[in-house]
């Protein structure tokens, strides 16, 4: 079960500080300190971390070196959801990272989260 946060900028808050920590290529850290707020499934989540680590030597080589981020935007389809979304920069290309934030009967979850190199997603 998540822990919730009492408000949208609480969650906020700790997506910027996940972002940090991706952008100086902790991308386990990043997600590690999102994980208790999450409703992603153990196994699934563990999965996501597993994977979100294979690909980075790949971006590395690609992107090149990650060179920070830039909060895009925070949108709200309704008063109980709302979706931000992150551009992770790197020397040649961006990573675009979106968190759905649900907020239900426990407070303001994070309902899902991805990282898309697609970067015409940010608009």
């Amino acid at each position: 079960m998540a822990d919730g946060f009492k408000s949208q900028e609480e969650a906020v808050a700790l997506t910027e500080r996940a972002m940090k920590l991706a952008a100086e290529g902790n991308i386990r850290g990043g997600l590690e300190l999102i994980r208790p707020y999450s409703v992603v499934p153990t196994a699934e989540f563990d999965s996501m971390i597993g994977q979100a680590e294979l690909q980075r030597p790949v971006m590395d080589n690609r992107f090149g070196k990650s060179i920070g981020y830039e909060f895009v935007s925070k949108k709200s389809a309704s008063p109980s959801l709302a979706r931000i979304t992150y551009l992770q920069k790197f020397d040649r290309h961006a990573t675009v990272w979106t968190f759905t934030l649900y907020n239900g009967s426990e407070g303001w979850v994070i309902n899902s989260f991805q990282f898309v190199d697609a970067i015409s997603t940010a608009f």
